[in-house]
């Protein structure tokens, strides 16, 4: 089983943290741009996704692909969220997106 920091946190910034964190295995802006950090999300993802957050998505899935290569199931579906990013992306929509991303890395597939 994974585990995704802050992946049952209320704050979905820290859930988008934790994600980040998993995908680069690093501590809080320990990303190569970054941007693995809350305060980030906040800028980034409200009201609106903005491009600098979209840029950050595609990095962080993009990421995720490589470290979940094994599973030609989660490569889909996260192929899938990244398609369906677009700048201006509401933020409860992206927080979905975000939620579902969590639900596939959990996935045992």
């Amino acid at each position: 089983m994974k585990y995704i920091l802050n992946e049952d946190d209320h704050e979905p910034a820290m859930r988008y943290e934790g994600i980040a964190r998993y995908a680069y295995d690093c501590e809080r802006f320990g990303d190569p741009n970054a941007t693995a950090d809350a305060s980030f999300f906040d800028g980034e993802f409200i009201p609106t996704l903005t491009h600098e957050g979209l840029n950050a998505m595609y990095g962080i899935i993009d990421q995720l692909i490589i470290k979940e290569g094994h599973s030609q199931y989660k490569k889909t579906e996260l192929q899938t969220v990244k398609d369906s990013l677009a700048i201006g992306m509401e933020q409860d929509n992206s927080i979905e997106l975000l939620d579902y991303i969590i639900v596939i890395l959990k996935d045992e597939q």
